[in-house]
């Protein structure tokens, strides 16, 4: 929503003042997945809701950045884009979190002057425990995991390590942080070396339509429950008009306006997203485990 608490004040204010409607976004929490796992918890159909955790390994140090994601002060890092995701969905999922404890964040990679990595413990009012942690330097995608994960990822593991290698190179020779890893070059390392495949592996992957568009997408979206031994393949209930959370964000964006409706992701909401990112990055700094 913004980067400091004194700026998410004015626009609450200013949204109340001027009598308009204030949607926090864009996070995955309007995504349909997410919807579906809350509608799925609040039925009680699993039991009580006992614990949460939300982990993401990317490859998002290494892409391209604009010089705003590269400056923590304008709300550049790994804390400040990706952690809204990762809060939201939390808080989709069991409102708004309590005590905030045992945070940390990570800067290793000398080729990026911003935070790759962060992790943290937090509880609901409830004593509901969560964990949520983003590593975003490439070494390992956490896509790997699924079926699907070879399709959606941006560069081999092969690219990755020579845009790493081109990055710190390129800032050990300027003395300054590379603004853009020279990503077509790590392909060209990365593809000089690999052997040549053959035809007709090319026209099948030319064939691809994710491959020729350059598109990244998730399969169609769904849900597995489980229970006991029992263990069942819910689709959410948007998958067959290929909903992204993008989408919802506009729905939500057009029933409030249009419609009338009330609003889920709400000026105050983010606002306490931003709080746990703040929380984050301070709990890291001053390495106190404990922010309310």
């Amino acid at each position: 929503m913004a980067i400091s608490l004194q700026e998410a004040e004015q626009m609450i204010e200013a949204s109340i003042k001027n009598k308009v409607k204030l949607l926090c976004g864009h996070t995955q929490s309007f995504g349909p997945h997410i919807r579906t796992m809350r509608k799925i918890i609040r039925s009680g159909e699993l039991g009580r809701l006992c614990a949460l955790h939300v982990w993401a390994y990317t490859d998002w140090m290494l892409r391209p950045r604009t010089a705003e994601e590269l400056d923590i002060n304008q709300g550049g890092g790994v804390p400040y884009r990706q952690g809204p995701h990762q809060i939201d969905t939390l808080a989709t999922a069991r409102r708004r979190p309590g005590a905030q404890r045992a945070r940390s964040t990570g800067q290793w990679f000398k080729g990026r002057p911003i935070p790759g990595y962060y992790s943290g413990f937090m509880e609901f009012e409830d004593g509901t425990p969560a964990t949520l942690m983003h590593n975003g330097y490439g070494y390992f995608l956490a896509s790997e995991l699924v079926p699907w994960g070879g399709q959606n990822s941006r560069y081999s593991e092969a690219e990755r390590a020579a845009i790493r290698k081109v990055a710190a190179w390129t800032a050990r020779a300027t003395k300054t942080p590379t603004k853009t890893p020279c990503a077509s070059a790590a392909r060209n390392e990365e593809r000089s070396s690999r052997p040549q495949q053959s035809q007709a592996v090319a026209a099948q992957r030319s064939r691809h339509p994710c491959r020729d568009l350059r598109e990244r997408r998730y399969p169609p979206v769904a849900i597995r429950p489980v229970r006991s031994q029992r263990r069942r393949h819910q689709r959410c209930s948007a998958h067959r008009r290929r909903w992204t959370s993008r989408r919802g964000e506009l729905m939500e964006l057009y029933n409030a306006v249009v419609l009338d409706k009330p609003i889920r992701h709400t000026g105050p909401w983010g606002m306490a997203t931003l709080e746990v990112c703040l929380a984050l990055m301070q709990s890291a700094k001053e390495r106190k485990g404990n922010l309310s």
